[in-house]
């Protein structure tokens, strides 16, 4: 995690995450929705779709799935 929070600081980068829908089937979560972001002069956006398992009592994602913009 520190090293998400140095990029983030040392780039003055930003990401914004929005989530559409959620869905559990099965003991199996899905999430999908959008996402936008830039680091400095570069901007970037799509959408995402993660499919999260309970182990341990905990949500893990087991995929993840990104489409860019």
């Amino acid at each position: 995690a520190s090293d998400a929070t140095d990029f983030f600081a040392n780039n003055n980068a930003s990401i914004k995450i929005d989530v559409n829908k959620v869905t559990e089937s099965n003991g199996i979560l899905t999430t999908s929705g959008t996402y936008s972001g830039s680091t400095g002069s570069t901007d970037i956006s799509g959408s995402y779709t993660n499919t999260c398992v309970k182990e341990d009592g905990k949500w893990k994602i087991s995929k993840s799935v990104l489409t860019n913009k």
